[in-house]
């Protein structure tokens, strides 16, 4: 059966889980939700355009060890290709349907993440341009959409959300992604690539990460305290709480032992922080807190 295979295996539909928080980011700068939009684009960023990706990378990469969301990935077969051209030909339709701004959008994520992968491009070779694609794409670029294009009547003034909410978005996700890249120095300097996180060490990826979770979370808090929403600043504060205490005892448990550094810590504290944001960014968002 196809969702058995290793084709099916390598869109690894579960790691949009981790992608969702810039997605529910930008839900809260929208002044008024059209949820059919907003379930079009969730559609279409999630179950098509970051599993094509996904596909995308790993025919790129042929990893051997874990990558996210798999430990022990398969083979990554060449019918991955025509999948994942079809589901960006399906995304751009869906998105040029609503809008031709969306889907100008979705074309350059797209365009973006295949420059990010693409071997004669590849620009995760190079540690600051693939940390700052990474960075620009899956944050700010996501929330800027969503901010866009889920409201009930197109204005461009959708876009003018706190400036602090897209900074918060890109320190969240700025210190989170070195920290994917921590279990894969040795892999990816035999594939040529020099990883930001390779670059800045182990411990220096940790210090890094640190500062940028320490500036995310007040840009995220900020917002809503100067808007009067105590409610889901308090919420908020107590989900970012586990992950910072996950985060300084993986930290500790590395300086003392650097293989703490491995594939099931990255994956635990990924798991951590995106399904703390996602249930507390979904509890405000239903209940309009």
């Amino acid at each position: 059966m196809f969702w058995k295979s290793p084709a099916f295996r390598h869109l690894r539909l579960p790691f949009s889980w981790f992608l969702l928080p810039a997605f529910l980011m930008g839900l809260l700068a929208v002044p008024e939700i059209d949820f059919v939009k907003a379930l079009s684009l969730f559609f279409v960023l999630h179950f098509l355009v970051y599993p094509s990706s996904n596909a995308f990378n790993s025919l790129q990469d042929q990893d051997e060890g874990p990558i996210g969301g798999m430990e022990r990935p398969p083979q990554a077969p060449a019918i991955l290709r025509p999948i994942s051209l079809t589901l960006d030909f399906v995304a751009l339709a869906l998105g040029f349907w609503q809008h031709w701004g969306l889907g100008v959008g979705l074309l350059a994520y797209i365009l973006a993440s295949r420059a990010y992968s693409y071997r004669p491009i590849r620009l995760k070779k190079h540690p600051w341009t693939g940390f700052f694609t990474v960075l620009l794409f899956q944050g700010p670029w996501v929330m800027l959409l969503v901010a866009l294009f889920t409201t009930p009547v197109f204005d461009w003034q959708n876009a003018s959300a706190p400036g602090l909410l897209y900074l918060a978005t890109a320190l969240v996700l700025g210190g989170s992604y070195p920290l994917t890249q921590i279990y894969q120095h040795e892999a990816d300097r035999k594939d040529g690539v020099l990883s930001l996180s390779a670059l800045l060490g182990v411990e220096g990826t940790f210090k890094f990460c640190s500062v940028a979770f320490a500036l995310g979370g007040p840009a995220l808090l900020f917002p809503l305290w100067q808007a009067g929403r105590i409610e889901a600043l308090a919420l908020l504060a107590a989900a970012l709480l586990p992950v910072l205490l996950y985060f300084f005892w993986w930290w500790r448990q590395a300086k003392q032992n650097p293989h703490a550094a491995n594939f099931k810590n990255t994956m635990r504290m990924n798991l951590l922080a995106s399904s703390s944001l996602n249930l507390a960014l979904g509890f405000i968002l239903v209940f309009n807190l």
